[in-house]
């Protein structure tokens, strides 16, 4: 089941959180804070095609989101 919420996407508990990312993992300074705040993983060892989506076990203490996928929304190639 799919619901939409309005607000942050870092505020609600979920199973899958996916961050809008550029192909080779940048994000907005509001994200980058998000994510250090939040403790989520940021592994990106790698390039990314437009409209892929790299998948990570969420190993952070303190997220609410089970796995988190960055998905390149971007391509700045």
């Amino acid at each position: 089941m799919i619901k939409l919420f309005h607000g942050s996407i870092f505020d609600s508990k979920c199973d899958l959180l996916i961050i809008p990312c550029d192909n080779t993992g940048g994000v907005t300074s509001k994200i980058s804070d998000e994510i250090d705040l939040r403790n989520l993983p940021y592994f990106f060892d790698h390039s990314l095609g437009a409209g892929d989506v790299s998948f990570s076990e969420n190993t952070g203490g303190i997220s609410n989101a089970s796995a988190v996928g960055y998905a390149a929304s971007v391509d700045l190639t």
